[in-house]
């Protein structure tokens, strides 16, 4: 029985080395595995930073072309208030230039002579 105990005992030593090389195989597989899901996140997380910046670059150029319109049209507004500013001065001088010829035109029409014949020409008299 001493030869099959020794024999025993190797025996339970190698099944246990067998076991703890099972178990840190499984164990190498499974950090292996998992470094390489970490690795995969790091990479997706990369690009995912990558595409925010590029992202944030296209606003940020969007947001200066807007800035640079913007600017543009309210100088082009501001033009366009004086040339608004000028033409209602013009319509207000042709307006008053309209109003004086009626005027004129209604003194003229309230002056002339209906008397056929007359050589003075004087206008009827009106009552007052």
């Amino acid at each position: 029985m001493a030869g099959g105990g020794v024999s025993w005992l190797f025996k339970l030593k190698e099944d246990k080395a067998v076991s703890e090389a099972d178990a840190l195989d499984k164990y190498s597989e499974v950090m292996t595995k998992l470094l390489q899901n970490t690795t995969f996140q790091q990479e997706t997380f990369n690009a995912i930073i990558k595409d925010q910046r590029k992202s944030i670059e296209e606003r940020d150029r969007i947001i200066e072309e807007n800035k640079t319109v913007i600017a543009e049209m309210r100088t082009q507004i501001q033009d366009l208030k004086l040339k608004v500013a000028e033409n209602e001065r013009k319509v207000q001088g042709l307006q008053k230039t309209i109003n004086d010829e009626f005027r004129k035109r209604s003194i003229a029409e309230q002056n002339m002579c209906t008397v056929e014949g007359c050589e003075r020409r004087q206008p009827p008299r009106t009552k007052v």
